[in-house]
């Protein structure tokens, strides 16, 4: 059966939820609260393959184009995903937010970067 962008797009949410779970998890509670970043960055030695990094920062990240962004408060029990500094999401991240008419697509990377005032290359 092939693969279609909606099932690969579902997968990819489902794997990035489970990677920042996973990674909140494994921190030490000195290290909350903290912001948790995800960005993809193309591999150097691998051609067509793109990995995902993820760190975490005792500061909130600034907005920026191409993350994906979670506050976590492990005492508190809080991983909340933040599209306010998510941009674009690419993949959906909840599956309450799918939706498939057209006026609920996202407005273009460059548009957005125009937004935030970033330069796109």
């Amino acid at each position: 059966m092939p693969i279609t962008i909606g099932d690969l797009r579902e997968d990819l949410s489902r794997e990035t939820m489970n990677r920042v779970e996973s990674y909140a998890n494994g921190l030490h509670k000195k290290q909350f609260p903290c912001w948790i970043v995800v960005c993809a960055k193309t591999d150097r030695f691998k051609s067509g393959q793109i990995n995902a990094s993820i760190q975490h920062y005792k500061k909130c990240p600034p907005k920026m184009l191409g993350i994906l962004v979670w506050y976590a408060d492990k005492e508190k029990g809080i991983l909340d995903f933040l599209p306010d500094l998510s941009f674009p999401p690419d993949i959906p991240l909840n599956p309450a937010d799918l939706s498939t008419k057209s006026s609920d697509s996202f407005e273009s990377v460059a548009q957005k970067g125009e937004d935030l005032k970033v330069l796109l290359s």
